[in-house]
């Protein structure tokens, strides 16, 4: 169910903030990360980049917008992981606080999606960034 989790709990009115997303920490170490963000994994043959960061419509998009959800239930921060055949992978989180979190410096394209904006990094920049998380 990788993520599903933390939604049957919600639906069953059982909270449970550290079994969102599709990632989860089993270490100590992981928890840096885990504590502060709803994690989802996304790797489909087409997203839709162009429609889904030109126009906020578009697979994703809906991913972004289903994280974000997710995120405020759990009270963190979403960040999403996706992947289309033969791009780069990228990262879409929030451009101040997910990015001031995870200490980004690498250059991002904006964009408006609803619910919120989005910053969408290149993953092989953000492994190069140097953060003390």
């Amino acid at each position: 169910m990788s993520g599903g989790r933390a939604t049957v709990n919600r639906k069953r009115g059982i909270g449970n903030r550290t079994q969102c997303g599709d990632i989860s920490a089993v270490s100590p170490e992981g928890h840096k990360l885990t504590d502060l963000f709803v994690v989802e994994c996304k790797f489909y043959a087409n997203l839709d980049l162009a429609t889904s960061l030109l126009l906020g419509r578009g697979k994703l998009a809906q991913f972004w917008k289903e994280v974000c959800a997710e995120a405020k239930h759990a009270n963190k921060e979403p960040l999403l992981i996706a992947r289309q055949n033969r791009f780069e992978p990228l990262v879409l989180m929030t451009p101040v606080k997910g990015t001031m979190i995870l200490c980004v410096n690498a250059m991002a394209l904006s964009y408006q999606t609803p619910p919120q904006d989005a910053a969408v990094h290149l993953f092989k920049s953000l492994l190069q960034t140097k953060c003390p998380l």
